[in-house]
């Protein structure tokens, strides 16, 4: 006769310091002049970790500032860690609101438990869109201009046109004249000689 026990489940545990997932961590960030960028690191550990934001020198004391969950300084606001659907894995996340040019540079991640602890950096680039409108402005402004002063030239040189051959059909026609009065003064004087025209 077969007999079986059953015994109390057994909860296993795996313990550990945190380990941050490259395939699934950005390492860059492109964001344009005036959004809100949010830098996400995701990884595993257990216990839960402490997370350390370093956004760099902020303010006009140059000195570098450290963020920890929940924690904001200025537009830099770090939440708390998000879980995923893994267990023991989360998201750590660094929020910058309205991003400005000078954001542009590598925020590290410092991750620390009671087993260890892991490091990660995500370059944020900032593209300056004011920089760009201006140059697109310049291209348009200049490309109206360009059409303006070739169509003054057009219209010059297309007057400037008529002038000479309104000139020239003056100068043809008091030639004309000139020929016809020549003739006429032969018919009407009765004469027997024949003038020439003058060339």
């Amino acid at each position: 006769e077969k007999r079986e026990v059953q015994s109390e489940p057994i909860d296993v545990s795996v313990k550990g310091k945190p380990k941050i997932s490259g395939f699934s961590v950005k390492s860059e960030l492109v964001v344009k002049t005036g959004e809100d960028a949010t830098i996400e690191v995701e990884f595993c550990a257990n216990p839960k970790p402490k997370q350390t934001w370093n956004i760099g020198p902020v303010g006009s004391d140059g000195n570098s500032v450290e963020l920890n969950s929940r924690t904001r300084h200025g537009r830099f606001v770090v939440d708390h860690l998000i879980d995923t659907e893994v267990r023991d894995c989360y998201v750590a996340s660094l929020r910058i609101l309205g991003v400005h040019p000078s954001d542009s540079r590598s925020y590290p991640l410092e991750l620390v438990n009671e087993h260890g602890r892991d490091e990660y950096s995500v370059k944020l680039v900032v593209i300056n869109t004011a920089v760009s409108q201006e140059i697109f402005i310049a291209i348009v402004v200049g490309g109206i201009l360009t059409i303006l002063l070739f169509s003054l030239i057009i219209i010059y040189l297309v007057k400037a046109d008529k002038c000479c051959n309104v000139q020239e059909k003056k100068m043809s026609e008091s030639d004309k004249t000139d020929v016809e009065s020549c003739h006429s003064s032969t018919v009407s004087g009765h004469t027997d000689k024949t003038v020439i025209p003058p060339d």
